[in-house]
This record gives C-alpha cells, sequence and structure tokens, in this order.
C-alpha cells in the first residue's frame, strides 16, 4: 500500500469485465490516501507518475518467465502478448486481435528504426541492444476500469484498453459498423469529463492486411516511445500472478 495525494490519485482496475467495490478500499493515512485492491491494477500519481511502459515494473506473471528459452527480444514480445491476452475473457475476439496487431506495430515501429536506435547506442558497444527499446512501449490494460472521483461507484464505464501516457488515460474503443446511439456518446461524454482520451480503433483494420492504417490509428504518444527514455531496460521482475475475474 503506498500514499498519494487523493487529488492525483489514479487507479486503474483491469482484466474484468466489473469492478466489486469491496475488493478495493482506498484509506486516508498521516500522508495522504492509501490503496489496497484485490485484483490487478495499477495506481498512479497523475501529478507524478512517468509513462506506463511494458518495462515499468509491477508485470504479474504466474510463473518466471523462461528466459533462457527465449532470448530473442521477438521471442518475449510474444510472451508478453500471451501475457497480456491472458487478461482478455476467451470471447474477446476483436480485444485480442487488437493486441496481436499492438505487438506487431511495436516490433515493426523499433525495426522501421534500427539505424537510429543503434547509433543511439554505440558508445556502450555489445551491452545492450536495440530491439531492446521495444520494452518502452505503452502498456496496455486491457478490459480496464478508471477510477473517477466523482462517479457513482467510483469508477468509469470500462475501456477495452487504457493506456497512461505520463499526462493523461488514453482509452482505446473497438468499434464495429453498427450505429452508435444516445448511450455511447454519453458514455463518451463521462469518459472526456474525467479526463480520459477516446480513440476508437474499427475491427476492420485488427489485421496484418491494414498495418498501416492501424498504425495511424494510434495516437502520437505510442510512436517514437523511447525518445523519452535514457536507456533500453526489460520487463521481467516475476512476482505471483492475481487472480483474473
Amino acid at each position: 500500500m503506498g500514499a498519494f495525494d487523493q487529488a492525483s490519485l489514479i487507479v486503474i482496475p483491469f482484466g474484468t469485465d466489473a469492478v466489486a467495490p469491496e475488493l478495493i478500499s482506498i484509506t486516508e493515512t498521516a500522508d495522504g490516501f492509501g490503496v489496497d485492491c484485490r485484483i490487478a491494477h495499477v495506481v498512479l500519481d497523475r501529478t507524478d507518475a512517468p509513462p506506463l511502459r511494458l518495462n515499468g515494473g509491477g508485470l504479474e506473471f504466474g510463473e518466471p518467465p523462461p528466459l533462457p528459452q527465449m532470448p530473442e527480444v521477438d521471442q518475449q514480445l510474444d510472451y508478453l502478448l500471451a501475457h497480456f491476452q491472458r487478461y482478455c475473457s476467451v470471447w474477446d475476439r476483436y480485444p485480442r486481435a487488437f493486441l496481436t496487431s499492438y505487438f506487431a506495430f511495436i516490433h515493426r515501429h523499433i525495426m522501421d528504426n534500427r539505424r537510429e536506435l543503434a547509433q543511439s547506442l554505440a558508445r556502450f558497444e555489445d551491452l545492450y541492444r536495440f530491439d531492446q527499446w521495444a520494452f518502452s512501449a505503452p502498456r496496455p490494460l486491457p478490459r480496464a476500469h478508471p477510477m473517477a472521483r466523482d462517479a457513482g461507484d467510483g469508477f468509469l464505464p470500462r475501456v477495452d484498453f487504457a493506456f497512461w501516457t505520463g499526462s493523461e488515460i488514453v482509452a482505446i474503443d473497438l468499434i464495429g459498423s453498427a450505429t452508435r446511439g444516445k448511450a455511447h456518446e454519453e458514455r463518451r461524454a463521462v469518459l472526456a469529463r474525467n479526463g480520459v482520451k477516446v480513440i476508437e480503433i474499427p475491427h476492420g483494420i485488427l489485421d496484418s492486411a491494414h498495418e498501416g492504417d492501424f498504425a495511424a490509428a494510434l495516437p502520437a504518444e505510442f510512436h517514437r516511445f523511447w525518445e523519452t527514455e535514457p536507456l533500453p531496460s526489460g520487463p521481467f521482475k516475476t512476482a505471483p500472478l492475481p487472480e483474473i475475474s
């Protein structure tokens, strides 16, 4: 349990279709507010939190990752892809497809910029590999429920994915061809009113044939994500995996 200022506190439970209030408690402490949450979640300080990245710590795996069996970065990205897909339900076809496209985008974006990235690490000789910058990419939180102080039950409507850029929550909504009505607009308004930036990505571009359209649909912060990191680092710090609802 960490202490936070109430005005800047952000809690994002994820990997669940609904948040049971009894699983989360926020209590006042001597120097702020503490959070106790018994489901997968992240806790952020709006005024002092760097972007949430793949390598940002706090990833919880059921078993230690088999690193000797996956020495290459693309193999490690595949492992992370499978990890995040566990937080989708078994029926979540499009969220799983989004994750597949997103991790393919990360790898492709690194490879497209390999000359620049290799040059940035040249002085370190063989200490780092340029493709390790892939782990600086924003971390997806599937089936996320951002906290809102003015929401009736304390949390905003569920979004397909939430990302924290260091300054705001970006929500990804995956949309089909069905007409969206008043309820959709009201939901968007609630999210916007609470500082959540919503990006809509059509189901039709969630495949390898539309990789350019998929990349273009992602916000600017998802491109050149390595620029605010001094050096690449990996994501594998193990701890028990929380129960997934």
